[in-house]
């Protein structure tokens, strides 16, 4: 069971819809994503099998839905039990937001000292 966890633009309203496998959940985000104006996407789930924490930015919802219906060579989102995707006006909120997913790794910030 996969738990989509939508966050839709300019309400405090997230919808969370259970699927059985992750191609229903990619086409009801394809679904979601074509409607109304042009928005900027953080898509961000936990790879379980290949133990990879994944955020995309995009303001393609196609894109985000693909990613989700793809298999990668290194990563899969079937294998995630939670998905979160949210709207945004902007890059700028998406990736503040998405910076904060990142602060878990090592890699987020400059480390200034070693300069």
């Amino acid at each position: 069971m996969i738990t989509l966890h939508y966050a839709m633009l300019g309400t405090s309203i997230i919808l969370e819809l259970e699927f059985e496998a992750i191609l229903p959940l990619a086409y009801d985000v394809l679904e979601k994503v074509s409607k109304g104006k042009p928005k900027v996407y953080l898509l961000s789930f936990y790879d379980e099998v290949n133990k990879k924490d994944l955020t995309f930015v995009s303001e393609h919802g196609d894109f985000i839905a693909d990613i989700l219906r793809n298999t990668h060579a290194s990563f899969d989102a079937s294998f995630a039990t939670d998905i979160y995707v949210q709207e945004y006006e902007s890059y700028e909120e998406a990736y503040l937001v998405a910076l904060n997913i990142a602060e878990v790794s090592p890699l987020c910030y400059t480390d200034n000292s070693l300069n």
